[in-house]
C-alpha cells in the first residue's frame, strides 16, 4: 500500500501520515533524505514483521537526496503492491511526480499553507 502526502504545510503533511499510521497501530521505521542509504527502499518492500502483519514505512523527503528519490520513484510499482505500507512525505510536486505518484499510490493528498 502506498500512501503520499505532499504540500507546503509541512505541518499538515506530517499529521496526515500520523494519522496513517496510528490508524494501523505499527510504529513506523522512518527513512529519511538524510540518512538514506542505498538499497533502503527495496529491502523495505520485502520487509517482514517478525510477529506477523505489514511493516510501516514513512519515506520522508525522498526529493532530498538525488539517490533516494531515484529508488522511491523506480519503485512505485513495488511500493503499491508490497504488503507493506509505505507512507510518502514531500513538499511541493511539479506535476510530472504528481502524475507518478497518483498512477501507483492508493492516496495522494495535498496539503497548501495559506498566505
Amino acid at each position: 500500500m502506498l500512501k503520499v502526502f505532499y504540500g507546503t504545510d509541512r505541518t499538515a503533511v506530517r499529521d496526515a501520515a500520523l494519522k496513517e499510521y496510528e490508524a494501523v497501530g505499527v510504529m513506523p521505521t522512518i527513512i529519511e533524505d538524510n540518512t538514506y542509504v542505498s538499497g533502503a527502499v527495496a529491502s523495505a518492500v520485502g520487509a517482514s514483521s517478525l510477529f506477523g502483519g505489514a511493516e510501516c514505512f514513512v519515506l520522508d523527503t525522498p526529493s532530498g537526496d538525488e539517490d533516494f528519490e531515484s529508488e522511491v520513484v523506480g519503485s512505485l510499482k513495488e511500493l503499491a503492491a508490497s504488503q507493506n505500507i509505505f507512507i510518502v512525505l514531500e513538499g511541493a510536486l511539479l506535476a510530472d511526480a504528481k502524475k507518478k505518484y497518483s498512477k501507483h499510490a492508493d492516496t495522494v493528498e495535498e496539503f497548501s499553507a495559506t498566505k
